[in-house]
């Protein structure tokens, strides 16, 4: 760790490649250990022989806390992607709005929801606030640069955003009024987390910082001591503060002390954002999808994915949902179940889906429903079975993933949609 201080304060392939290449990682120790087993991975899952089936434990994760609306990218600031007491569209969909705010260039980013409003990103540089009933614009706010990958948290009335203009905002839900502002560094592409009274975010150069959620002022910022882009999002879990950057890196989020940081030894390359439950995170990294402890100590083993990851992996009940590159050549969508004995875990199948193209988001499971956007289409699928329920031609964007309220599906594209069954 270096620099904390306290104080206040070309074409899309061509641009995936180079994103790749600055946020070189590990996760917790994850992929050194891949070089040595890496062999007995394949795209049906790994694990020890079966000889030793009766020392593994079966995973089950538990149901997340109630939140209202749908508050940050993948639901919570654990990344876990799972609201289990709602309900989404299954079968009849069709388009119940959708709103154009008539600038050039896509919501780059996911949308969020909070008392009855949508907020979503655009590449125009303006955060917008849309009623989620009737889809009529509320408010916009200018955060003077795109707004892409990274999108908007609410908490306590307050919408947190970062954009490429260098600045990092906070803005009244209600009325889109300025509250504060944050100088950043560099452009921002990193979706914050709050926690404790705490909004955390990430630039482009490299550092980490910790603002007072009320009043802006800084708490602490910490300089990756690597020195390279964090374009992935946070995630917060009872006080540790996780960041994709190089390596995956735990910090105490109260102080900003580094906990730990996990060893690349095979030169995997973290695209995704982690995902944090019940004491273990899980990070895409390369062509692997990796889990550790949230002590930084490596469980071994690792899922290949023939493909590379991009987003965060969902987590619902006793299935991990994860997509990838791949497209027609092999599947993009997977669902996965874990067994984990003292050293090492054991990946499997459930079900998974081929598409047409690959699948560069995060997907969202909803009661028994798993949405995904896969780059040109929503899907919706059944979290048990597998079996399609419906599928939408739409281009998604990028590091995007749906949100998920009282029946109605939103997604980024062109346009905000929202998306009804029988609408």
């Amino acid at each position: 760790m270096n620099g904390m201080r306290s104080g206040s304060a070309g074409d899309e392939d061509a641009e995936r490649y180079s994103r790749r290449r600055v946020l070189a990682s590990g996760l917790g120790g994850v992929a050194a250990s891949l070089a040595g087993c890496s062999e007995r991975l394949s795209s049906v899952g790994a694990g020890a022989d079966d000889e030793t089936d009766g020392l593994w434990e079966e995973w089950s994760f538990e149901d997340p806390p109630e939140l209202d609306g749908w508050p940050s990218r993948q639901y919570d600031g654990r990344n876990l992607g799972w609201k289990p007491n709602t309900t989404g569209p299954t079968e009849d969909v069709d388009t119940a709005w959708s709103f154009d705010p008539g600038s050039d260039g896509r919501f780059g980013s996911s949308p969020v929801v909070a008392d009855g409003r949508v907020f979503a990103g655009h590449e125009d540089g303006f955060l917008y606030a849309v009623d989620a009933a009737s889809g009529d614009e509320l408010w916009a706010a200018d955060t003077g640069g795109e707004i892409r990958w990274n999108s908007a948290t609410v908490a306590n009335g307050t919408v947190f955003v970062g954009s490429a203009g260098k600045r990092f905002w906070a803005f009244d839900a209600a009325s889109g009024a300025t509250r504060w502002s944050h100088e950043a560094r560099w452009g921002i592409h990193s979706t914050p987390v709050v926690d404790g009274g705490r909004v955390f975010y990430a630039d482009d150069d490299g550092y980490v910082y910790a603002l007072d959620a009320v009043t802006g002022e800084l708490i602490w910022e910490i300089e990756r001591s690597f020195g390279t882009r964090v374009q992935s999002g946070l995630a917060v879990a009872d006080g540790t503060l996780f960041v994709m950057a190089g390596l995956l890196t735990a910090m105490d989020a109260a102080t900003g002390e580094v906990l730990w940081t996990g060893d690349d030894g095979a030169n995997n390359f973290p695209n995704g954002t982690p995902t944090v439950a019940d004491g273990f995170v899980f990070g895409e990294f390369g062509q692997y999808l990796g889990v550790a402890n949230t002590d930084g100590e490596s469980l071994g083993g690792a899922f290949r994915f023939g493909g590379t990851g991009w987003g965060s992996p969902a987590l619902a009940r006793d299935k991990i949902f994860v997509g990838h590159t791949g497209g027609e050549s092999h599947p993009t969508v997977r669902a996965l179940t874990l067994r984990k004995s003292a050293v090492t875990t054991k990946w499997e199948v459930a079900w998974e889906v081929t598409t047409s193209r690959g699948c560069y988001g995060s997907p969202v499971v909803v009661d028994r429903t798993v949405y995904v956007g896969a780059s040109d289409q929503l899907l919706a699928v059944d979290a048990e079975s597998g079996e399609r329920q419906w599928t939408m031609a739409m281009e998604i964007p990028d590091n995007t993933a749906p949100a998920v309220v009282d029946g109605t599906l939103f997604a980024g594209s062109d346009r905000l949609y929202a998306i009804d069954e029988g609408a």
